[in-house]
């Protein structure tokens, strides 16, 4: 613990820094507190303290910067279907306490997604016979038979057709955006999950412009890249240090759109392809603490 605190001394100058050390430090120590098959009570500890000086080196804000006003007061027009649903949705969700102008930058929605997607259907049913809305649910492992420790047990989204196309809408897609929890040092370390949603739609420009697009209009045009590109990013935000220690040394992902629609309707799962050990939260400590989670790429 007094290493860890002169970690916190160190990240007020430096946190980038500070938070490799410090990354790399706990999963040095970590075998010490793994016994009889578990983790110590005395790690603890150690587990909140690493928790508090991410909070306090990389803050929660959105990793990626944007800004995107939206005018709370002004309904926009039914001209494009799309907008008026989400604007709506979002409205919805700000509840009475929304400025007359806000930023949507400040709105993550965490823990909304439900309410959000149950909402986007009610719009679309109500304000156009021409659209159509479906609800979709992504569980971890995309297995909702199967408990997977993790932040969220599941994640809902809709897809929607309108005209000859069809569209994926994510209003509360922020959530996965904290930047205090989507870098890849985390992976590894036990009683952590691996980086979030964010890192993994970050590591590539296609993603990255995808990723914008979801986070300032709440949907994007769907077709097999984008859907694949989307779901991708969920499956290995739920991969944890143990499956890279135990397999595959790249982020490679060999599910296919026919697979993922399995997933999504629940006929396979992620679970039935990866060990469960190896998914959500990692509960024992790697075999090897210097494998190198940074020299991963797509």
């Amino acid at each position: 613990m007094n290493i860890i605190k002169a970690y916190f001394k160190m990240a007020k100058q430096y946190p980038d820094e500070a938070m490799a050390e410090a990354y790399g430090f706990v999963r040095q120590i970590s075998n010490n507190y793994y016994i009889d098959s578990k983790m110590d009570l005395n790690y603890n500890e150690i587990y909140h303290a690493l928790l508090h000086l991410e909070l306090k080196s990389y803050g929660s804000k959105n990793m990626v910067r944007f800004s995107r006003k939206m005018d709370t007061t002004k309904l926009p027009s039914k001209d494009n279907p799309l907008d008026y649903v989400i604007w709506n949705t979002r409205r919805y969700l700000m509840g009475d306490g929304a400025e007359d102008i806000e930023d949507l930058y400040n709105w993550k929605f965490q823990y909304r997604c439900v309410d959000a997607s149950e909402y986007v259907n009610m719009c679309c049913r109500q304000y156009f016979d021409s659209v159509k809305s479906t609800m979709k649910t992504i569980y971890t492992g995309y297995n909702a038979s199967v408990y997977i420790d993790f932040d969220i047990a599941k994640h809902c989204f809709n897809i929607v057709e309108y005209g000859s196309k069809r569209y994926l809408v994510d209003v509360t897609f922020a959530q996965f955006f904290n930047n205090n929890l989507n870098h890849v040092e985390r992976m590894g370390i036990p009683r952590f999950e691996g980086p979030s949603v964010g890192y993994y739609m970050s590591l590539t420009k296609k993603r990255r412009n995808i990723a914008y697009k979801l986070l300032t209009d709440g949907y994007i045009e769907l077709n097999d890249d984008v859907f694949k590109t989307y779901l991708d990013a969920f499956t290995l935000a739920f991969r944890n240090g143990l499956y890279y220690e135990n397999g595959d040394k790249d982020f490679c992902v060999p599910y296919s759109i026919d697979d993922y629609n399995k997933f999504l309707s629940g006929k396979d799962s992620q679970v039935k392809h990866e060990k469960v050990k190896c998914l959500g939260i990692q509960y024992q400590p790697l075999k090897n603490p210097n494998f190198d989670f940074k020299s991963i790429s797509l």
